[in-house]
């Protein structure tokens, strides 16, 4: 064989092992590549709020170190009206205590009395119809410990009709007064208070009036009353508060 055909034969071999080794196309598609973005990503969407913790239900019906109620309490009581005898007691109370201490004493009275005699011969009739509103302002000053020092203030009005049997003979009495005293309370626990209170008029009226018959027409009697008084009525009362 000559130096040609070896040289031919030589290309024609290193030829074919170039083309084994090049890679075989594939029918299967290219693998998905994501592009990539041309900007940041966008936030994440913002977290929601906790929805709000319900507040503390508030447990404590008192104060611990001096024992009185906290918030509304009402208590009903009874006690003296100096002076009488210890033996009777002669006066009784309800009272309305706000959160803040300050206690409403309210008086209310409406009523109405008939009265009726029968003998054989004869009858009777009388009524009395009295009406009054008033009410004692306890206000605390100073509180040391489970004892408490208090102003205290009062206002009343009422009216009263005495009818006895027969014509043009009723009695009307009409007044209106104001008060003023101090008083110093014992909170044995939040249920139980002890009060010793002292009280003073400053201003009373009283109007009176009686009927008559014809030609006499009806009298009035009119009273009024003004002044600093410190000439007090005591009085020791205990109380249950719910």
């Amino acid at each position: 064989m000559t130096k040609t055909t070896w040289a031919f034969a030589l290309g024609m071999a290193m030829t074919a092992t170039a083309l084994a080794q090049a890679p075989v196309g594939s029918d299967e598609p290219p693998p998905n590549i994501p592009p990539v973005p041309d900007s940041a990503p966008p936030d994440p969407p913002p977290v929601p709020p906790r929805p709000p913790q319900p507040p503390a239900v508030e447990t404590k019906s008192s104060d611990v170190s001096t024992g009185r109620p906290v918030g509304l309490a009402i208590g009903i009581g009874a006690g003296y009206s100096l002076p009488t005898s210890i033996q009777t007691p002669n006066t009784t109370s309800a009272r309305v205590r706000f959160a803040s201490g300050l206690t409403l004493e309210p008086r209310v009275v409406v009523q109405n009395t008939s009265v009726k005699q029968e003998t054989d011969i004869t009858e009777d009739n009388s009524a009395q119809r009295e009406l009054s509103l008033g009410s004692l302002v306890r206000i605390p000053m100073v509180q040391r410990g489970k004892f408490e020092l208090l102003l205290l203030g009062a206002a009343s009005v009422g009216i009263e009709t005495t009818d006895p049997d027969g014509a043009d003979n009723n009695t009307t009495a009409t007044s209106f007064g104001i008060g003023w005293g101090a008083a110093v309370d014992w909170w044995i626990t939040e249920h139980w208070n002890v009060s010793f209170s002292a009280t003073n008029p400053i201003f009373s009226f009283t109007k009176q009036t009686v009927e008559m018959p014809a030609p006499t027409g009806d009298t009035s009697t009119t009273t009024t009353s003004i002044g600093a008084v410190w000439d007090p009525t005591i009085s020791v009362m205990i109380h249950i508060f719910n």
